[in-house]
């Protein structure tokens, strides 16, 4: 008779246990995609001053000026410039932390924009495709009438999604394009974190570089970690495979989504250099 009790019991508890899973898991989903966005953006801010301070004691200034502040900007004045890159840097930390790309490309002779997001340094603005895909084809516009052909976009992973759809809007000539441990579609990658849920479809952000590089003539250089523990490499993969102009892919074996940049060498900088200006 105690058995039965107790089965009985059991049997009666199921549907309110399985509808307290239900709404528990509802619950995470709704707040997946309410607070997507910060999960995404994790931006380092500064006070102006001190926004200032740091540019000039890594040898940049402030660009357009101190006051209208886009990005970072890099120039050898003792060398013929061949040509203007534009940066579109990672989800985390702020322009300020990318001065590896500095050292290696000034270099090899080209000018150098560290690009800011909006909300990020000490800049105002959302943290959403929209807001960050029509600033950046903003800064492309404007360095394009400031100084001219070529320019040349790089982007790192967000940023390689933010890159590929400031192109798409800006509607400027862009001689080539460089992304970093890039996606295919945002969607994809979430998924691929998200594996337990139906994270595609909760995205609000698609960040399609595919359909964003459609209309690029120039050469695409995709360098790509070969251990990649953030972006699937079929995301990667099925990105340059799906770009049908001048391509080319650097994959560095061993390195991780964050640690890509121990495994550029000057010789890697330096084909890659060649490689756009040829």
């Amino acid at each position: 008779m105690g058995t039965k009790s107790r089965a009985g019991g059991f049997l009666k508890s199921c549907p309110l246990f399985l509808l307290r899973v239900v709404i528990a898991y509802s619950l995470f989903l709704v707040a997946l995609y309410v607070f997507q966005r910060h999960l995404l953006h994790h931006p380092d801010t500064y006070d102006h001053a001190v926004l200032i301070r740091n540019a000039q004691a890594e040898g940049g200034s402030l660009w357009p000026s101190d006051t209208a502040y886009r990005g970072i900007l890099f120039a050898n004045p003792n060398q013929d410039s061949r040509g203007t890159i534009l940066l579109f840097h990672g989800n985390a930390g702020s322009a300020l932390d990318r001065g590896y790309y500095v050292r290696h490309l000034l270099p090899l002779g080209f000018r150098i924009i560290l690009l800011e997001y909006p909300g990020y340094g000490n800049r105002a603005g959302d943290l959403d495709e929209d807001s960050l895909t029509a600033d950046g084809a903003s800064s492309l516009r404007l360095a394009s009438e400031q100084f001219g052909p070529p320019i040349y976009v790089v982007g790192e992973s967000l940023g390689g999604g933010v890159a590929a759809a400031s192109y798409a809007r800006a509607s400027i000539p862009v001689a080539g394009i460089v992304l970093i441990t890039p996606w295919d579609n945002l969607a994809n990658v979430a998924q691929s974190i998200y594996w337990f849920l139906p994270a595609r479809y909760l995205t609000k952000d698609s960040y399609d570089s595919v359909a964003n590089l459609k209309g690029f003539a120039g050469p695409l250089a995709i360098i790509q970690a070969g251990n990649d523990d953030l972006v699937p490499g079929s995301s990667t993969q099925n990105l340059f495979e799906s770009f049908a102009g001048k391509k080319r892919l650097w994959r560095m074996e061993g390195a991780t989504h964050n640690t890509w940049d121990q495994f550029a060498d000057r010789r890697l900088w330096t084909q890659l250099g060649t490689y756009l200006t040829e």
